[in-house]
């Protein structure tokens, strides 16, 4: 399949709901790819439960920067064979199973992003979208910005912060 743009899962969508993000990762990546079990979990799940994340997801997916994908029978073959083999949850193996065709997807979850590493898989942390952004033109400020929000409500250590700071500065 051709997709334009990055597979994301629950995770990211979730984080930048609660930021408001959505209109600066536009900055960042052509459009966020959501599989269908990613979907359900961020969305469809998080309305039955109150969240009010679950609007935010869906009013990006009405500007474009959110892509709901239909997954052809190859890519959920390998999607259940993601989950069995590794065992992964859908979204996560969906979001795999999508970044298998592109290279890359933006996994948050540790055993996932080891795994998307061993089937060579780019993992791509949500806290490194303002690093794409600055490739991509984001001015420096709204970068840090961007990955401090981000960090506060990934609850990320002060360490790792520091670390995507110093790519930033390195980036630009």
């Amino acid at each position: 399949m051709n997709w334009e743009g990055i597979p994301a899962d629950a995770t990211c969508l979730i984080y930048l709901a609660r930021i408001d993000g959505f209109d600066r990762a536009a900055s960042c990546v052509d459009s966020l790819l959501v599989s269908p079990a990613v979907w359900r979990e961020a969305v469809v799940d998080g309305a039955r439960l109150g969240y009010t994340d679950a609007e935010r997801i869906k009013q990006a997916e009405t500007a474009g920067i959110v892509t709901r994908l239909d997954l052809d029978a190859a890519a959920e073959k390998r999607a259940a064979n993601l989950s069995a083999t590794w065992r992964l949850g859908h979204g996560e193996s969906e979001t795999l199973a999508i970044g298998i065709d592109i290279g890359q997807a933006i996994i948050d979850d540790g055993r996932a992003s080891r795994v998307a590493t061993t089937i060579s898989v780019e993992p791509v942390s949500t806290l490194f979208l303002p690093i794409l952004g600055v490739g991509r033109g984001m001015q420096l400020a709204v970068a840090a910005d961007l990955l401090r929000e981000l960090a506060i409500v990934a609850s990320a250590k002060a360490e790792t912060v520091f670390v995507v700071e110093e790519f930033l500065r390195r980036t630009k």
